[in-house]
């Protein structure tokens, strides 16, 4: 198998790798951001403080809520390097989904290492006194040793801002353990946030709009497409030209293409596929494995249809020698092309 083995490069707090060309992408360290976002539904009413007289009974204040928080897109702020962080609420008004952060900064023990790594969560219930709260696990590769990813994202609703905006704040933290027989890891730390919705239009919660639908792959910027046929349920043609992997053991840094044939379009306006082929990679027999899902999220500030979510792709070789390569999870935002 003749493949390059590439150094992940430190990456300190606010810095970040820049995509390169496509002649060298072979070479590719994934450090690439997770932009995330998405969800349709219709604007809600901004929390409203509860005023309750000393001899209202108990049962009767706990009665009383504040209404929940509009439907949209949300920004905050990574603390670390001042890029975005991106969530949105769901038409539902019931959960947060797809959380995205482009690129966290890790500091590693032993050696004291500091590395990027991107930071993505698919959703988060909404629990009605306006607080949410979640954990979740995933396993992947990082500079050819196998890893386990934790995310963790908490906060609250706050009302509104002084501009009228609705609100949240909160923490998050990322953790990166290795899998192999030497001990280490990596961590963000319990870093805060502060959130505003984003001004955009009144979101609907219509299906989405027919036509063909572009993001980007934040590994490398080219383009991720697909398109909603005239049905409106479902999404065809699903295809990334370039996928970034990463090999353990070994450290090499393939690169492969993506492709979904289609994906149902499910109530909410959500949507999850995972599909296998068997093939070959460099002369050895290989499993591949992709996953693409995500949410549409109404509109965008320019008025656009938007959908947001999450894509994966391993390799795995079916050969006697175990060797597996993953892009681990990469986020994604999309809107209908004119």
């Amino acid at each position: 198998m003749n493949v390059n083995f590439t150094k992940a490069p430190a990456i300190r707090h606010g810095q970040r790798n820049r995509p390169g060309s496509a002649a060298r992408l072979h070479g590719l360290v994934l450090t690439a951001g997770l932009v995330g976002a998405v969800v349709a539904g219709t604007a809600g009413t901004a929390s409203a403080a509860v005023k309750a007289s000393p001899t209202a009974k108990a049962s009767t204040v706990a009665a009383v809520t504040a209404s929940n928080p509009p439907v949209g897109s949300y920004t905050a702020r990574n603390p670390q390097n001042n890029y975005p962080i991106t969530f949105y609420v769901s038409s539902s008004q019931t959960s947060l989904q797809d959380i995205s952060l482009a690129v966290v900064g890790l500091t590693c023990a032993p050696g004291g290492a500091s590395v990027g790594e991107p930071f993505g969560m698919a959703a988060v219930p909404l629990k009605s006194d306006g607080s949410f709260t979640a954990t979740t696990t995933q396993t992947g590769v990082y500079n050819g040793f196998p890893a386990k990813f934790t995310y963790t994202f908490r906060g609250n609703f706050h009302g509104v801002d002084p501009s009228g905006a609705a609100r949240a704040a909160g923490t998050f933290q990322e953790t990166m353990t290795f899998t192999d027989t030497a001990a280490r890891t990596c961590t963000s730390n319990t870093q805060s946030w502060t959130a505003a919705r984003d001004a955009q239009p009144a979101q609907p919660k219509s299906p989405p709009p027919a036509g063909g639908y572009t993001a980007r792959n934040p590994q490398d910027n080219y383009p991720i497409t697909f398109s909603v046929p005239s049905s409106r349920k479902s999404l065809h043609n699903v295809s990334i030209a370039a996928v970034g992997l990463s090999c353990a053991p070994g450290g090499a840094n393939p690169v492969e293409p993506f492709a979904i044939a289609a994906i149902p379009l499910q109530p909410g306006q959500s949507f999850a596929a995972t599909t296998t082929k068997n093939g070959t990679y460099n002369g050895f027999p290989a499993k591949f494995t992709y996953t693409f899902r995500g949410n549409f999220h109404g509109a965008a500030p320019s008025g656009a249809a938007r959908a947001a979510g999450t894509f994966q792709e391993t390799m795995t070789f079916t050969d006697t020698t175990k060797r597996t390569c993953t892009s681990n999870l990469q986020s994604w935002t999309a809107t209908r092309t004119s």
